[in-house]
């Protein structure tokens, strides 16, 4: 999804992001019960690998041993 903003400049959007795409069977079977899909959620738990494996490379202390 492509729009234009106040000054003319084009930006895109995922088109799952908006009311254009098509209902998501997921969604729709979980009927407000999941605000997850399982789809986004595998997207994100390898984002947060990926950047744990670069934070892990450039922090010398091990300061997530501290989080709870």
């Amino acid at each position: 999804m492509f729009f234009l903003d106040d000054d003319g400049v084009k930006h895109s959007l995922p088109l799952g992001w908006t009311d254009a795409a098509s209902v998501d069977v997921f969604v729709a079977l979980a009927t407000g019960r999941s605000p997850f899909r399982v789809d986004d959620l595998i997207v994100l738990a390898d984002l947060v690998v990926r950047l744990s494996r670069a934070a892990t490379k450039t922090c010398k202390a091990n300061y997530a041993g501290d989080v709870r």
